[in-house]
């Protein structure tokens, strides 16, 4: 037995109301106004809930998706951020090489590359979550490192990130 209690009898099987979904509610309106004798201020007012909703629908679907995207680029951006530090590191020890050499020509190309190297970081890091990435180096599968930077693909994205940041 048991008195009082505000559990559910053995033998209850009522539904609880399930909420629709936001695409349904939106099917839902549209038949709805397209029912004829509908008043024009109950038109109106569906009209408004119905952009509403598929407000809702859309930021829900881009939400969504840029979950999906940073999942599937995540290892890549990660590689390509470890590679791009390591080349990072590796030409500002040349840059200052050739600055205690007092190379200006190795100092200057050396310069070059940091700067280079710092933009394609901030391309890696900054890439937008919704858009397919773009890879900065090219995987090679026979041979190779893999080291080269791809000839044209990623220089366009690269600019659109940079015109993004400032």
């Amino acid at each position: 037995g048991g008195e009082g209690g505000g559990g559910k009898r053995k033998g209850d099987f009522r539904q609880t109301k399930k909420k629709t979904s936001r695409k349904n509610q939106i099917r839902n309106l549209e038949r709805l106004l397209k029912r004829p004798g509908i008043a024009p201020d109950m038109a109106t007012s569906l009209n408004e809930k119905l952009a509403i909703l598929k407000e809702e629908v859309e930021v829900y679907e881009h939400g969504e998706l840029e979950k999906k995207r940073v999942l599937k680029y995540k290892m890549v951006k990660f590689f390509e951020r470890q590679k791009t530090e390591r080349k990072l590191t590796q030409a500002k020890r040349a840059q200052a090489e050739a600055e205690t050499a007092g190379d200006e020509a190795k100092r200057e190309a050396a310069a070059a590359e940091v700067a280079r190297l710092e933009d394609d970081m901030i391309y890696v890091m900054h890439y937008p979550k919704d858009k397919k990435y773009i890879s900065l180096f090219v995987g090679t599968d026979s041979g190779g490192s893999g080291d080269a930077p791809l000839p044209d693909g990623p220089e366009k994205k690269r600019q659109e990130v940079m015109r993004q940041l400032a």
